[in-house]
């Protein structure tokens, strides 16, 4: 009876800590729980019994996890998509995504650009073939998202930047981002550029 009073008693107050849930997803991770001399396999398919892609170190840190399913965490690997146990993966401290507070590195092709967002300090830096030297802008309003509604939008000096939540393609590789962006450009001809983001440095 103490320790079921007890147990309720810390659900109720928060100590217990949360599951994780769709929305938190991409998120920076770490390895945890590998030994020094070890480390963690990443594999083509959630099953231990996939064949191995390639491994993390025991210390790696900052790896972005794009969606999670039966305990297997979906990170990129190589130019693919690979597969490691949630269970030795610690998330790293930081905000979702979608409260706009994490850089974000969006990009895209046809032409080939970027965007480098980094709405906390209200800049972003843009390259692309008309824009052959680094572009840096200031930011305007930014509208973050909710655990209800992920979708977050951030107003550029020339038009609106719109990202939600999705499985992406870079069209260039294998790869899965979990970051789907969406840039609506002023102009006479009403420009829409098309791509992906993600948490990782590059």
């Amino acid at each position: 009876m103490i320790r079921t009073s007890l147990l309720l008693f810390l659900l109720f107050a928060g100590v217990l800590p949360s599951p994780l849930a769709a929305q938190d997803f991409p998120a920076l991770f770490s390895v945890s729980g590998v030994a020094p001399d070890d480390s963690l396999n990443i594999r083509a398919a959630p099953d231990p019994a996939a064949p191995i892609i390639g491994t993390l170190p025991f210390d790696a840190s900052g790896v972005e996890v794009v969606s999670v399913t039966d305990g297997w965490a979906k990170i990129n690997s190589g130019e693919g998509t690979g597969h490691v146990a949630l269970s030795y993966l610690m998330r790293d401290d930081g905000a979702a995504w979608f409260t706009l507070q994490q850089p974000l590195f969006c990009f895209g092709t046809e032409p080939f650009w970027s965007l480098e967002l980094d709405a906390a300090n209200g800049l972003i830096t843009r390259k692309s073939p008309e824009v052959p030297a680094p572009l840096i802008d200031r930011i305007g309003d930014t509208w973050p998202g909710k655990p209800w509604s992920p979708a977050a939008a951030i107003a550029l000096p020339d038009g609106l930047a719109v990202l939600r939540p999705a499985d992406c393609s870079d069209g260039m590789s294998d790869m899965t981002y979990g970051i789907a962006l969406d840039v609506f450009l002023n102009g006479p001809d009403g420009r829409r550029l098309s791509g992906c983001c993600t948490l990782a440095l590059r």
